[in-house]
């Protein structure tokens, strides 16, 4: 790949390529990583999210927006519009959660629901980090969102159909 540049200059004609080639394979390497990046998501059910500390703005991968169920272009991901999307028992939690993991400069995880605009209930688990300055703030938070909801339900009908056999037990 080669690279050309011109420029007139009175009737003078000035021309220099230089070899691209690097830069070219660079870049389509890069977009077979993201890609590969994108289908591992997709099958673990998880994506990977970044919010700077003081920002308002959180940067998600396409596979956040398929758990929330919004799609990037329509839905701003924000403190404000994603607690809008979770279930009002939880938005405290989350928020305690990033102020903890702040205040200690430590890493987090927790369980969430959120509420899709359809309707729908999915069980969410959230894990971050922090990215520290090197005069030891934190200027961000970042990680990943992992839809469990099939393991959740699984787990909850394991519960109930237990409870249903020591009940039946003990009617015994």
């Amino acid at each position: 790949w080669i690279e050309w540049r011109q420029k007139r200059s009175g009737n003078t004609l000035y021309s220099v390529g230089r070899d691209v080639t690097a830069i070219k394979t660079h870049e389509a390497n890069l977009l077979l990583q993201e890609r590969q990046l994108s289908e591992a998501e997709a099958i673990g059910r998880m994506g990977h999210w970044q919010w700077t500390v003081g920002g308002d703005v959180i940067e998600w991968s396409d596979e956040i927006y398929r758990i929330f169920g919004t799609k990037r272009g329509v839905f701003q991901p924000s403190l404000e519009s994603i607690n809008n999307l979770l279930h009002k028992r939880d938005i405290g939690r989350m928020m305690q959660a990033f102020q903890r993991a702040i205040i200690e400069q430590n890493s987090y995880d927790m369980d969430f629901r959120a509420v899709r605009p359809d309707g729908e209930t999915r069980y969410v688990r959230c894990e971050g980090r922090c990215q520290i300055s090197d005069d030891g703030e934190v200027l961000a938070l970042y990680g990943i969102m992992q839809d469990i909801t099939e393991r959740t339900l699984y787990e909850q009908e394991l519960k109930q159909a237990k409870e249903d056999a020591e009940r039946a037990y003990s009617a015994k």
